[in-house]
């Protein structure tokens, strides 16, 4: 494990078990008020879910794992997205089954969510078993069929059993170190089976030998080199030529080194729109001074919102003197500097909450807010003589405690990352 890679211990942990190849589900997510609606969208958009990375709202998750294989808009399909618990196991064997069928083809990143999530419900070991059981079940047309035999790894869209076979090398990561022993034997059974120069071949030999296997089947796929444990100069080697959106993770910088900052650099300036937000989370967790100037091209992202501006807020450490210094130069980089420095300085918004208490008290005590200055009200003619005199009629502003009352609002649930 690689101490201090990122800002604590624990995310040093999580990296050296995959992450973010990861999934975790959150309860009470803002996202799960409806959950239906939410996992219809996910599922209907042809790009990866924008607003989810690692952290998946818990039971709109339950919903897209049975969803994703029926056809949109059937019965099976309706159905599927009005179950609210997790699948069982053996559930969940049958939608793997049915998933890893040999001539089944699915966006890559759709698969890795799939078994991801499947794996955040029912643990490692089951998901790892359910793969393994599938292909051991293979019969000679399935290692042959015409899919497999195509597919390749930076193809966006692949047979949904190349991913599977890829994401076993997560799994191994995970596992008590018993039963990683037993599944590494499994998978060289497999690979066994897998008849050279396929795709399949290649992911089980990539999974089980990493760096050794690319180098031996001539690999020069930076999305191929998630499993290269033991060589970051072969990873900086192919990231040259590579810049697949399947390579856009910093366990890629993890397992290479920082030197691969200055690749994501330049590839920050043209992500995907649905990649932004994740990117910024996900990179976000690197300590490294190289991560401010891809920090301040996300700033410049609607898609990231404020991610980038509270990494600058958070680790003013270690951005605060590189900001100041690009602040100088007349450039874009200069500009966007400039501008995030502001953004700093600028009064920050009471938060909601105190807002409102303050809005209480002043109401339990009886007292009010005077009216805004901005205008006074009218002065009141003199009466006229022999005529009491009448109080003039002052219209005053509604009291801080009547706004705060009125027009205040929760504040929506930050989203983890």
């Amino acid at each position: 494990m690689a101490k201090g890679f990122s800002f604590t211990p624990e995310q040093d942990r999580r990296y050296a078990l995959g992450w973010p190849h990861v999934r975790t589900l959150a309860d009470k997510h803002k996202l799960d008020k409806k959950p239906e609606e939410t996992a219809k969208q996910v599922l209907e958009d042809p790009e990866p879910p924008a607003l989810f990375g690692v952290e998946w709202p818990r039971e709109t998750a339950h919903r897209y794992v049975r969803a994703l294989l029926e056809s949109p808009k059937s019965s099976e399909w309706e159905a599927a997205l009005h179950k609210t618990t997790a699948p069982t196991p053996e559930e969940a064997k049958k939608l793997v089954d049915k998933m890893l069928g040999a001539n089944v083809v699915r966006p890559q990143l759709q698969v890795a969510d799939f078994l991801l999530l499947l794996e955040a419900m029912l643990g490692t070991e089951f998901i790892a078993d359910a793969i393994c059981s599938r292909f051991e079940r293979y019969q000679p047309k399935d290692w042959l069929s015409d899919a497999l035999k195509h597919a390749f790894f930076t193809a966006v869209v692949a047979p949904a059993a190349l991913p599977a076979a890829y994401h076993l090398g997560f799994f191994l990561l995970r596992l008590p170190d018993a039963q990683k022993k037993k599944f590494r034997a499994r998978i060289e059974a497999l690979m066994k089976k897998a008849p050279e120069g396929r795709s399949l071949h290649l992911a089980f030999d990539l999974v089980l030998h990493g760096s050794d296997a690319v180098r031996r089947n001539r690999v020069k796929a930076l999305c191929a080199c998630h499993h290269v444990l033991d060589d970051p100069g072969l990873i900086r080697t192919n990231a040259q030529t590579d810049e697949h959106v399947l390579s856009l993770t910093p366990r890629l910088v993890y397992l290479g080194g920082p030197e691969l900052l200055d690749h994501f650099s330049e590839r920050a300036k043209a992500l995907p729109r649905w990649a932004v937000l994740r990117f910024a989370e996900e990179f976000g967790t690197i300590k490294n001074a190289k991560i401010v100037p891809i920090m301040l091209t996300l700033s410049q992202k609607k898609m990231a919102k404020d991610v980038p501006l509270r990494w600058f807020a958070d680790h003013e450490d270690l951005g605060k003197a590189a900001l100041e210094e690009m602040a100088v130069r007349k450039s874009p980089q200069g500009e966007a500097a400039r501008l995030v420095i502001e953004q700093l300085k600028a009064p920050k918004p009471a938060p909601a909450a105190k807002t409102a208490a303050k809005a209480e008290g002043s109401k339990k005590s009886g007292k009010t807010a005077p009216p805004p200055p901005k205008g006074k009200a009218p002065a009141a003619k003199p009466a006229p003589a022999g005529k009491p005199k009448a109080k003039a009629a002052v219209k005053h502003a509604p009291s801080a405690a009547a706004k705060s009352k009125t027009s205040q609002s929760p504040a929506p649930a930050k989203k983890k990352k």
